[in-house]
Parts: C-alpha cells; structure tokens; sequence
C-alpha cells in the first residue's frame, strides 16, 4: 500500500521542475529573475506596513532592478565565466608547452584539457544563450530522473 509521503510531493515538484526547464529553457533566467524581483517588491512592501521605510525602499528598488536587469547580470556572470576560461585554458596551454618534453604531442591529456577550456570559452563568449539552453535541457532532464527516483521510493 502507498501513502503520501514528502518524498511524492517532491518527486512531483522535481517533474514539474524538470519538464518547466526542459520546454522554457534559456528563459527560465528571466523568469526566475521577474519572480525574485517580484517576492522583493513584496518584501519591500511589507517592510513599508511595518514602518521600516528605509529598508522597504531599498527592496523596491532592488526588486525592479531585479525584474527588469536580471538576465543582463546573468549575461555579465557568463561572460566573466568565459574569460577566465579562455585565460586558465591559455595558462595551462603555455605551462604544458614549456614543460613538455620533446617527443611529447599535444594529443596527451595534459594538452587536450587547455584546448577544451579556450573552445568552451570561446563557445560561451559567443553563443551565451545556446549554452544556456543546453544546461537547462540537461538540469531538466536530472530534475526528471530525481523526480521518478524519488516518487519510486518505497521507504
């Protein structure tokens, strides 16, 4: 016999979770952004009934900034991401061509590694919203097999 237990009800919210990044995707930035723009909003509104006037507005602010700049810091966080990969990848690169021996090939792990970091980079650099894309479908995909794992659990 199966009762309702916590782990159905987040084996549920981990489906739902799944399937909402699999179809939404790059856009669920935005909309975590609006919703986290919006419980500030809230926040700052309750803050302003409770006579806390000063930290109300500063959380109406930040609300709206959050709302409406939201995918922009995410966009800003990927490109940083990307640099320092381009750059650790150019590190690794330049520390392998110099302690490399002389019938060594850039085939070894230890030269593949800094080509795969500088691609990846140059990927995010140009294609933020593609690899964003990817990501979600992936998480998606994770939150799904989470979700049916967790609604199969007899314990």
């Amino acid at each position: 016999m199966y009762s309702l237990k916590n782990t159905n009800v987040l084996g549920v919210i981990y489906l739902v979770f799944g399937i909402l990044c699999i179809i939404l995707k790059s856009r669920i930035v935005t909309l975590a952004a609006i919703c986290a723009g919006a419980a500030l909003v809230g926040f700052g509104i309750y803050f302003i009934v409770r006579e806390l006037v000063y930290q109300g507005i500063l959380m109406i602010v930040g609300g709206v900034l959050t709302g409406i700049l939201g995918f922009l810091v995410v966009s800003i966080i990927l490109y940083i991401l990307a640099i320092a990969l381009i750059v650790i990848g150019i590190q690794r690169l330049a520390f392998f061509f110099r302690t490399r021996a002389v019938n060594d090939t850039i085939l070894r792990p230890d030269g593949i590694r800094p080509i795969l970091l500088i691609t990846c980079g140059v990927v995010l650099v140009f294609n933020q919203v593609g690899v964003l894309n990817i990501m979600f479908v992936f998480i998606g995909v994770l939150l799904m097999i989470n979700g049916v794992l967790a609604l199969l659990d007899r314990n």
